[in-house]
């Protein structure tokens, strides 16, 4: 019996021993298919973060785009506003402008006018003194004095004409030819 509790010992402990290393290729297997699943587990882990790092991206341009494009819209809307602005400012300061020189025209034409007026006035109370000056003196102004020489040469061409005297045209002179002359 000793022979066979010694056999039934080794047997045991060869099984124990057998066990034992076929639980630790377990142990083994387990651990490399834990850490095969680990590493499939990181890597499908890193693959689902750049796919939401993508999106996230993607969306962001999207958004980053889109701000852009309204940015873009109300600064040219700034500017057309502005140049419209500048345009309609620009507008008044001419209509302005014009009007302040249409005015100033106008009050430069009515002082002229004034001037002219007082300056008409002037001479007309200068002519009606000087008129009354001669008068009182009794001197006549150059148009009445010519007028008067005139008629009083009509008056002698008159008397000379009927006295039988002709006209006779030399040059531009006209000369009178008396019968006595002849």
């Amino acid at each position: 019996m000793a022979l066979r509790d010694q056999r039934v010992k080794e047997t045991h402990n060869q099984q124990l021993e057998e066990v034992t290393k076929y639980l630790q290729e377990l142990n083994i297997r387990q651990k490399a298919e834990e850490q095969k699943m680990l590493a499939d587990y990181k890597q499908r882990e890193q693959l689902l973060w750049q796919r939401i790092d993508r999106v996230i991206q993607e969306e962001e341009d999207k958004v980053r785009r889109h701000l852009e494009e309204e940015e873009r819209i109300r600064r040219e809307e700034e500017e057309r506003k502005r140049k419209e602005e500048e345009r309609k400012k620009a507008e008044e300061e001419k209509r302005k402008a014009e009007e302040k020189e249409k005015a100033l025209q106008e009050e430069l034409r009515r002082k002229q006018k004034e001037k002219e007026e007082a300056e008409a006035k002037k001479r007309e109370e200068e002519d009606a003194k000087l008129a009354d000056a001669r008068k009182q003196y009794g001197y006549k102004t150059a148009k009445e004095d010519w007028k008067h020489s005139r008629d009083i040469l009509q008056v002698i061409l008159l008397a000379l004409l009927s006295e039988g005297s002709t006209y006779r045209t030399v040059g531009c002179k006209t000369e009178l030819c008396t019968s006595r002359q002849s």
